[in-house]
């Protein structure tokens, strides 16, 4: 299985490892994939926000038909806008998004909703499961 690990933009890289190997460690046979990683590997050839938005979230293997990402893992209550439209292109085909938390707890997320018209790096906030 593999999973979108959404980490905000301005996050450094020591602490994208560290969430990276914490949750490989929690989650066995689940690979994460940093979207700093997914970013570099694949943002240049599709060539827009709104194409790697949709690449993300249903984006499907050549060979295997399988889709690249089984789910999403947020790491910030708040979001900018290429991760809300991931989380809510995701939400709308059935795939499972969830929050990770400060304090390591995992909470489902249902929704995701815009809270500042005018900041598109962290406009957006993750709705978990009551």
């Amino acid at each position: 299985m593999k999973v979108f690990l959404a980490c905000p933009r301005d996050m450094n890289e020591a602490m994208v490892e560290r969430l990276t190997v914490e949750l490989t460690d929690l989650f066995t046979g689940v690979t994460f994939l940093a979207s700093s990683q997914e970013f570099q590997k694949h943002f240049a050839a599709i060539g827009s926000w709104d194409g790697w938005a949709d690449h993300v979230a249903s984006g499907k293997d050549y060979l295997t038909r399988k889709d690249y990402y089984q789910s999403i893992m947020c790491v910030s209550e708040t979001v900018g806008k290429s991760t809300a439209q991931i989380v809510n292109r995701s939400l709308a085909r059935g795939k499972s998004v969830f929050f990770y938390d400060e304090n390591r707890n995992i909470k489902l997320v249902s929704s995701i909703i815009e809270v500042d018209t005018e900041n598109w790096t962290s406009g957006w906030k993750i709705i978990p499961v009551s």
